[in-house]
């Protein structure tokens, strides 16, 4: 046979979707070299790369181990190294710091955000060290790769819980006909959503049933709502999504996830239809099961007394906090309600 010289296709800029990957891997040749580059300017670009092996087929393409004269840390609030991941649990996520020669020398002539991102700090083992804050998240893989979990200031938060948007956004990627995704957290009409932008190329993808399958990997409160199905992402000149052109929420479509679950069960009373909407709008969900927890949902203590308040108001109940710990689902604090109401307790008492 004929023999091809080896080439080198790397690729960096943006996260990588695994489809692409096995799209390219179905149409190139086999002695072209695939590597996954990560890397920011101010570590004079590349300073990690990952190399698939020929039947690489995880949901996630890592970025990585560091190259020569680089090192990467994975740091928690406190500036403490997080645990890697081993067989049985995942590595714990944190913020990704790259020290080294290489490192730039700072910012010209902008030295409050030279300190800001070029920090020292005393690493266990290693004492002072200057490492540059790049602003990603990210977790050690068992196998020793770093796993980008996406940006900092990126992360989404919905009740209690904050989210990875990255979370969402690979469930999403393995569905069939999707080639890659990003997912938001804009306002319509004074009300803020989880949108998720899809692109699908030429073929198509019906949102109700991509939204089905996603409620069977991801918790009810990382569902997307909206949704806006594109043939292609925008990106700008450098290839990274250009988030400034995505299409304007209100061109999403919104779709009830109670109408794709087949063991949703919608509010039955007068009282659990409006303990509803109170829950709606303090979690800031679009639909909620009368069966659902209410911490499960991403609830939170401070929370707790938002709904009370609620409660007290709509209802001209008390409703101790205590009794709402009790009864954590629509369903049962709907029940205590009404048994209030009948004893005709007064919200003045």
């Amino acid at each position: 046979g004929t023999l091809y010289p080896l080439a080198l296709e790397g690729i960096t800029g943006e996260k990588i979707s695994v489809p692409h990957y096995c799209l390219w891997k179905s149409i190139c040749h086999p002695n072209v070299l695939w590597c996954n580059a990560y890397g920011p300017t101010e570590t004079t670009v590349t300073c990690t790369v990952f190399i698939p092996d020929e039947d690489f087929d995880q949901d996630h393409m890592p970025i990585g181990k560091p190259l020569p004269g680089y090192e990467a840390f994975i740091l928690d609030e406190a500036n403490r190294p997080v645990l890697a991941g081993t067989a049985d649990t995942p590595g714990q996520t944190g913020a990704l710091f790259i020290a080294g020669p290489a490192l730039a020398r700072g910012y010209h002539n902008n030295p409050a955000k030279t300190e800001a991102a070029f920090i020292q700090v005393d690493l266990p083992g290693r004492g002072m060290t200057r490492i540059y804050r790049t602003g990603d998240l990210a977790r050690w893989l068992p196998n020793g790769d770093i796993e980008f979990a996406g940006r900092v200031d990126h992360q989404i938060k919905v009740g209690s819980y904050r989210i990875e948007p990255g979370e969402i956004e690979v469930a999403i990627a393995q569905f069939p006909g999707v080639l890659e995704s990003i997912v938001v957290h804009e306002e319509i009409a004074g009300q803020k959503y989880l949108i998720a932008y899809v692109a699908v190329g030429r073929g198509y993808v019906e949102p109700r049933e991509l939204l089905e399958y996603l409620r069977t990997v991801l918790p009810v409160y990382m569902l997307p709502p909206r949704y806006v199905m594109l043939e292609s992402l925008p990106k700008t000149i450098n290839g990274k999504i250009d988030r400034k052109s995505l299409p304007a929420p209100e061109t999403s479509q919104s779709i009830s996830a109670a109408n794709v679950a087949s063991n949703f069960v919608a509010p039955r009373s007068e009282t659990e239809r409006r303990l509803c909407e109170v829950w709606k709008s303090v979690l800031q969900l679009p639909t909620i099961d009368v069966h659902d927890d209410f911490f499960a949902l991403g609830g939170s203590s401070l929370l707790v007394t938002r709904i009370v308040a609620s409660v007290t108001s709509d209802f001209g109940v008390e409703l101790p906090v205590r009794d709402f710990f009790a009864n954590p689902t629509i369903a049962t604090s709907a029940s205590h309600i009404d048994q209030l109401l009948a004893r005709g307790k007064p919200a003045d008492g």
